[in-house]
């Protein structure tokens, strides 16, 4: 990977690139197995703070290509089955919060294409069906609140553009401004149940009950390439392929 060597509270260094298992302060194991150009694919199983197989504090387990389904804080479960080229392709099933379930299902190679069907607190349905290379084009239904049904039938190719900023339950502001191809370019901030704010490709931060932030900057092919910093339960910031840093637990940095 280039990455050079890591040091974790003065363990010496480690070479990624063909590890096999690497141990963090007793917390298990966090395997790197057959890892491909961006450390996360066709992994084997991580382990950090004897979580499950990616669990992050007792979360539920995470798995980047064809991985099994990541729980963060015992929301649903995230899944992210045979992701594409943008790390978002081809997903099942994603719930946030206990919040329905947000399917990304046969998504094109953009993110949010020809997905399913999003739920958000039980908020109904929000149904991105077919989406065009926007994101947001030829959807389905969106429901917001059991408000119903909020069509938003053959948009144009910017689906959410110029909306200006758009508040669900309370949460921060989602701002689908001059979205590109990727579906999430662009965006200014989207805040789900007060996280904090959520960026793809160029966008602010996204922040997970206050997990810390989660950057999305400038992606390169596997969904998680030039990132910038991801903060997990205030555990730092996690940097992957010429990112910032990672912090696990106060564990040092990983550059």
């Amino acid at each position: 990977m280039g990455l050079g060597t890591l040091g974790f509270m003065g363990l010496g260094t480690l070479g990624f690139m063909g590890l096999r298992t690497l141990g963090f302060m007793g917390l298990g194991t966090l395997s790197f197995m057959g890892l491909g150009t961006l450390g996360f694919m066709g992994l084997g199983t991580l382990i950090f703070m004897g979580l499950g197989t990616l669990g992050f504090m007792g979360l539920g387990k995470l798995s980047f290509m064809g991985l099994g389904t990541l729980g963060l804080m015992g929301l649903g479960t995230l899944v992210f089955m045979g992701l594409g080229t943008l790390g978002f392709m081809g997903l099942r099933t994603l719930g946030f919060m206990g919040l329905r379930t947000l399917s990304f299902m046969g998504l094109g190679t953009l993110s949010f294409m020809g997905l399913g069907t999003l739920g958000f607190m039980g908020l109904g349905t929000l149904s991105f069906m077919g989406l065009g290379t926007l994101g947001f084009m030829g959807l389905g239904t969106l429901g917001f609140m059991g408000l119903g049904t909020l069509s938003f039938m053959c948009l144009g190719t910017l689906g959410f553009m110029g909306l200006g900023t758009l508040g669900f339950m309370g949460l921060e502001t989602l701002s689908f401004m001059g979205l590109g191809t990727l579906g999430f370019m662009g965006l200014v901030t989207l805040g789900v149940m007060g996280l904090g704010t959520l960026g793809f490709m160029g966008l602010g931060t996204l922040s997970l009950m206050g997990l810390g932030t989660l950057s999305f900057m400038d992606l390169g092919t596997l969904g998680f390439m030039g990132l910038g910093t991801l903060g997990f339960m205030g555990l730092g910031t996690l940097g992957f392929m010429g990112l910032g840093t990672l912090g696990l637990m106060g564990l040092g940095t990983l550059g």
